[in-house]
């Protein structure tokens, strides 16, 4: 085999994956920025300052107020037991000696008509038994209550100590009742201004 029939087998030029101008483009190119996906939370309720819980206050227990206590409601009757003032008029004796009068009056009927009543217009005495038998026990009459009949009143009546140690019986010009005083000393003014006038 000669020389000449020897094909020049040169090397192959290196292969390449890209062209020149595709290796030129992709140089030239803006780089590859890979974005990571960003994750959106729902808005939900902003977290306040977190506040201490105040301790709450002990509130003593109030006592009750001080109050003056009531009186009991007071039957219409007059007695000298009691160690306060009198709730109603002294006897005539017992107010000129200006010393405590201890008699029992208790009006137990008003507004009475006078004529159906039985009494002693001297002395006011009752007279009538059976009425008198309704407001006074016999253990009452043995140690002294009477019955008295003023000013349209039927009134349950003892004497006071000191006129009983007198051996009188005490008796109420300006009437037995704090109405009739009062009364009384209305009328007895009216009367004074007018003489007067007339004098």
């Amino acid at each position: 085999m000669s020389m000449n029939n020897l094909v020049n087998i040169q090397p192959a030029p290196p292969t390449q994956s890209t062209s020149p101008k595709l290796g030129k483009q992709m140089s030239k190119s803006t780089p590859i920025v890979v974005s990571t996906p960003t994750v959106t939370l729902a808005p939900g309720p902003t977290p306040g300052p977190t506040s201490r819980s105040k301790p709450s206050k002990i509130t003593k227990p109030q006592g009750r107020p001080h109050t003056r206590p009531r009186s009991r409601k007071v039957q219409q009757h007059i007695t000298g037991k009691s160690s306060r003032q009198r709730v109603g008029p002294s006897c005539d004796m017992c107010r000129r000696k200006k010393i405590k009068c201890d008699a029992y009056i208790e009006v137990v009927e008003q507004d009475v008509d006078e004529d159906c009543v039985e009494f002693d217009v001297e002395t006011s005495h009752v007279l009538d038994q059976s009425l008198i038998s309704r407001f006074i026990t016999q253990d009452e009459k043995d140690d002294g209550f009477k019955m008295l009949f003023s000013n349209g009143k039927l009134i349950k009546f003892r004497n006071c100590s000191f006129c009983e140690a007198k051996g009188v019986e005490a008796t109420y010009e300006r009437g037995y009742t704090k109405e009739d005083t009062v009364l009384h000393t209305v009328l007895d003014t009216m009367n004074k201004k007018i003489k007067r006038r007339l004098s």
